[in-house]
Parts: C-alpha cells; structure tokens; sequence
C-alpha cells in the first residue's frame, strides 16, 4: 500500500488504473455493441416504416442473445484479470499492465482462484447491505473492498515471488 500523503500523484494512478480497467473492457464493449446493432436496426426499421417488428425482432434477439453471452464470458475474464493486472501496473508500471502471459500465468493459482471468488461474494454481499444508504453506502463498499482486495491479490503475488 502506498503512503496517503502525495495526493495528487495517487489521483494520477487512480486515474492511470481506470484507463487499464477501460482498456480491459474494450473487448466486452464491442462485443455487446455488435450484439445490439440488429436489435436497434430492428427498432429503427419498425420506427421508419411502421412495420411490425416482431418476426424480426425474435431473430435479432436470438443473434444476440449468442453474443450477450459471449460478452459475458469476456466480462467474467476481465473481471478475473483485472486485480492481478493492477497489482502488475503497481509493480512495473503501465506495460505491467499488459504482460498478458504473466498475470495469467499469476491468477491461474488455487490461491488467488480461491480468494477470487472468496472477493466476488464479499463485494456482493457488503454492496447489496451498503446500497440502502443512497450513494455513499456503495462508494463506502467499493472503497473498503478495494483495500482489502489488492492486499489480498497483493500478498497472493508476493507469495508467488513475483
């Protein structure tokens, strides 16, 4: 963990992160973007023409419905990526970011498998209690999960001698 005491070079790095993070999600954006074209050409075309947009609106959904779950599954693999590729952007900088073969290499160990999914019901869980205070409730979450996370995924990598 960094010190809290140079503010503005951790803004920097927060905003560097979530950049890697946009960047993560780039595949899954243009997965969904191709699964939603059809279904808003057929809203578009029954809009225009004032067609009924049923028969055509069950193909485009059956197209991509395939797609969705596509974007899903890269979803779930960046999400999986994602805390070791941000503890390697910690490590050695932005290119840390993106050694692919190594941050895989680093979360496909029982230890971080484990307290992977260990994070994912934690973060559901202290979410879904925090979300009845409006606004702040999720940022208190997100804050206090994130701390806990990278320590986590931090120590896992450590112990790895990485």
């Amino acid at each position: 963990m960094p010190e809290w005491n140079d503010f503005g070079k951790l803004f920097v790095q927060g905003l560097v992160s979530a950049i890697i993070a946009l960047i993560y999600f780039i595949p899954v954006i243009i997965i969904a973007a191709i699964a939603a074209a059809p279904l808003i050409g057929v809203i578009i075309s029954a809009a225009t023409t004032g067609a009924d947009p049923t028969t055509a609106l069950g193909g485009a959904l059956a197209g991509a419905g395939i797609m969705i779950l596509i974007a899903i599954l890269v979803l779930i693999l960046a999400i999986f990526l994602l805390p070791m590729a941000m503890i390697f952007y910690a490590k050695h900088g932005f290119g840390g970011a993106f050694k692919l073969g190594s941050i895989f290499k680093a979360c496909l160990t029982g230890s971080y498998i484990i307290t992977w999914i260990i994070v994912m019901i934690v973060t559901l869980i202290l979410s879904g209690i925090l979300m009845i205070i409006p606004f702040i409730g999720t940022a208190i979450a997100s804050f206090y999960i994130g701390i806990v996370e990278y320590s986590l995924f931090a120590k896992i990598l450590t112990e790895q001698g990485k």
